[in-house]
C-alpha cells in the first residue's frame, strides 16, 4: 500500500525532517506553512527567536511533519503513527 502524503494547511506549524544546508536549516527546525501548491509542495517560512525570517523554502510534504508540541507526526506506516520527539 503506498504511503499517503500528509496535507498541511496555511499557518500550520511544521517541523523540517531533513536538513536544508543551502538555507542554513537543520532537521528539527520549526516553520509555518505560508503557501500550498497542491502536489508541488508547500512554501514554509522559518524564523529566528526574534521573529526575523531566516528562510522561506518550497518543500515536499515528505520534507516536513506536523508540529505536535514536541512529538512530531512523521507519517503513517500500516496504520501506526510514527513520531519523533524533539526537545
Amino acid at each position: 500500500m503506498p504511503r499517503r502524503e500528509a496535507e498541511y494547511s496555511e499557518h500550520q506549524r511544521v517541523v523540517l525532517v531533513r536538513a536544508v544546508p543551502a538555507e542554513g536549516l537543520s532537521a528539527g527546525a520549526v516553520g509555518t506553512v505560508v503557501g500550498s501548491y497542491g502536489n508541488a509542495g508547500y512554501e514554509v517560512e522559518f524564523t529566528a527567536a526574534d521573529g526575523r525570517t531566516v528562510a522561506v523554502v518550497t518543500l515536499r510534504a515528505s520534507d516536513i511533519a506536523a508540529d505536535l508540541g514536541g512529538a512530531v507526526r512523521l507519517g503513517c506506516n500500516g496504520g501506526a503513527v510514527v513520531q519523533r520527539y524533539f526537545g
